[in-house]
């Protein structure tokens, strides 16, 4: 009697804690409201979706190419990126649900609410009814849908290869064509599951990575060596005039095509420096921070721990790659806080089958213990904080430093 009683108490416990995760999230993204018909996308956004293949083949031109064979590409555009959206939330609460423990869910929700760039902030920007989503109008949204694509296909399909490496393999393609920048981010996920698996190179496993790697590789050469100029952005933008005059007032994303990557470069440095560069010192390393802590909860081994840690400096490491030509540090930010949580659940599932299947390479697990997870933690958290306390100063005296403007934290969350 007392060991279904312990049962039911520790049942109760964890979906009670498993429901407030799945409402505070649900909560937070009310804002989105979603309306299928009388609204549309933020105006840069839209036409970045919008880049087609009207001026011939060129990066990022194969969801716009889509639409643009439609009825009404303005409307399709709208519509898909919206079925996006919700289709990312809905993932981002599967995976939830499969959290291993209610220590990692809790972590996890606050990543994906309160971390920077996440739901909380994502209400910043764009023109969503009842929300800016600056964030989720963009097109890492479905970065975001393809590595929940990543995940349930490792949890439901690890047992056939052929199939699961098809999926990576057509999924990375179609988002190099959607944006180049999935490249880096598919290529340090691939190698960190390769590694973690017992993988011959005369074998169907070894023959089915170089199919991946030619392919995301050959698409990237493509798609880079047609970057674009102002011809191709010029036709691109004439394929919807007149019809879409009253929508389209401006080339915006369209026009970005015909940027090369020495002005996008210097762009970027110019946008960085004429703000504070420790303003986004702070939020990156925040970001870190709470993806260290999840990485040394949820991977409890040394070996899947080091292999985590490794996907999370590859990330990382494109990230400040993408920083040459990538001018919206708060969504790179944001970017890398979201491609990373989801990353590193893709590696757990993977790591949890292949040791099922006995395909682990390092089946040999020393366990994390908890004090050396607390001391972890504690260096983690004591870094950030000395972090913080170099790159900011306290005046001593006078003159008082500019107002900081606060967000009120209750209403902050309820806006």
């Amino acid at each position: 009697m007392a060991e279904i009683l312990t049962k039911l108490s520790s049942d109760f416990k964890s979906n009670t804690i498993l429901g407030f995760c799945i409402a505070l999230i649900l909560y937070v993204a009310n804002g989105i409201r979603i309306s299928l018909g009388n609204s549309l996308i933020n105006d840069w956004p839209l036409t970045e979706l919008l880049i087609n293949y009207q001026g011939g083949f060129v990066r990022r031109g194969v969801f716009g190419e889509i639409v643009f064979n439609t009825g009404n590409p303005i409307t399709s555009t709208t519509l898909l990126q919206k079925f996006a959206l919700i289709f990312c939330l809905i993932g981002l609460i599967g995976i939830l649900i499969y959290q291993s423990s209610n220590l990692v869910r809790i972590i996890f929700t606050t990543i994906v609410v309160f971390a920077p760039g996440g739901l909380h902030d994502m209400k910043a920007g764009g023109d969503f009814p009842g929300g800016q989503w600056e964030y989720l109008d963009r097109k890492e949204i479905w970065f975001y849908s393809a590595l929940i694509i990543f995940y349930f296909s490792v949890k439901w399909f690890s047992s056939r290869p052929v199939l699961l490496t098809g999926i990576f393999t057509t999924i990375s393609v179609i988002m190099i064509l959607h944006h180049e920048l999935f490249v880096f981010f598919a290529l340090t996920l691939f190698t960190v599951l390769l590694i973690s698996k017992k993988t011959k190179l005369r074998s169907i496993e070894g023959l089915l990575a170089g199919v991946f790697y030619f392919f995301v590789s050959i698409t990237f050469y493509l798609v880079y060596t047609f970057h674009g100029n102002e011809e191709v952005s010029a036709a691109i933008w004439n394929s919807y005039l007149p019809t879409y005059s009253n929508v389209l007032t401006y080339p915006g994303g369209i026009g970005s095509i015909g940027w090369t990557i020495a002005q996008s470069h210097e762009l970027g440095l110019r946008i960085a420096t004429e703000g504070s560069v420790l303003f986004y010192l702070y939020f990156a390393a925040m970001s870190i921070l709470l993806l260290l802590i999840y990485t040394i909860v949820k991977f409890k081994d040394k070996a899947s721990l080091y292999l985590a840690l490794l996907l999370n400096s590859g990330i990382l490491f494109s990230c400040l790659l993408l920083t040459y030509v990538f001018w919206d540090v708060g969504r790179l930010i944001s970017i890398y806080t979201f491609i990373t949580l989801l990353s590193l659940n893709v590696l757990h599932e993977s790591l949890r089958k292949s040791e099922a299947t006995g395909k682990l390479r390092f089946p040999n697990k020393i366990q994390l213990s908890e004090e050396n997870q607390k001391y972890l933690i504690l260096l983690f958290v004591i870094g950030y904080l000395i972090f913080v306390s170099v790159i900011t100063r306290v005046p001593h005296c006078c003159p008082q430093p500019n107002e900081i403007p606060l967000r009120s934290v209750f209403f902050g969350i309820l806006d």
